[in-house]
């Protein structure tokens, strides 16, 4: 007899969550779940670590149960052909580089899990501000939008909002200017950033872009922050 946890390991694989209460718990019901398993690679259809991490290791895992219920080698070979799949999936494998620049042997994250970056360019195409949203999830659906100041050409407004988590930020009469007090990178930038993201309306320094996008950066600021530091 095997356990129940590995049936609903594979009940859950096979799309048959809802099963009845009572189940048979046996080779035999485990071997006809198996075979309505998609036999499709899941990377193909989500290339991301997640589709690998939440769904092919724990049907690995109940595989090597099987086996070591029953003994039979038919569960190992499924596991080396779902296993060098899975390998060929790698980073270095691929030539792909993660975030850092660099090719590991891992499976990288995109979609949600990932940090979302986006720039504001000036008239002459330079990054006048570098936005990154940092929040645990949902990165992809955080949009920023930028309003000029009515009738004063030096100063704008950040409007954000995540609809995943329910939550809008509004950052008004923000400068470009280091000595102004409300110079966007003080007035924006939480000093003491967080990866949550509490639903809500927030202005000036709430958890504000540390949430949802820090720290908030661009090439004037830092050319501007070190001439001031050179006087």
């Amino acid at each position: 007899m095997l356990r129940r946890g590995l049936l609903l390991i594979l009940l859950v694989s096979a799309g048959l969550a809802a099963a009845p209460r009572e189940m048979e718990v046996s080779a035999r019901r485990a071997d006809e779940l198996l075979a309505k398993l998609p036999t499709a690679d899941p990377w193909v259809a989500f290339p991301d670590g997640s589709s690998l991490a939440w769904g092919e290791s724990h049907l690995l895992h109940a595989l090597v149960d099987l086996y070591e219920a029953t003994g039979d080698t038919k569960y190992l070979d499924e596991v080396a052909r779902r296993g060098d799949r899975l390998l060929a999936h790698r980073d270095d494998r691929r030539g792909v580089k993660d975030g850092s620049g660099h090719s590991r042997p891992a499976w990288s994250m995109a979609s949600k899990y990932v940090v979302a970056e986006g720039n504001l360019l000036d008239t002459t195409g330079d990054v006048v501000i570098a936005l990154r949203s940092t929040a645990s999830a949902y990165n992809n659906l955080t949009r920023v939008k930028v309003v000029s100041a009515e009738g004063k050409p030096d100063r704008f407004s950040l409007l954000l909002s995540n609809a995943q988590f329910h939550r809008e930020e509004e950052f008004s009469d923000l400068s470009l200017d280091v000595a102004d007090a409300r110079f966007v990178e003080k007035v924006v930038n939480a000093p003491v950033p967080s990866h949550g993201a509490k639903a809500g309306k927030f202005t000036d320094h709430s958890s504000s872009l540390s949430d949802l996008g820090s720290p908030i950066w661009g090439k004037r600021m830092l050319a501007e922050r070190n001439r001031q530091a050179a006087k």
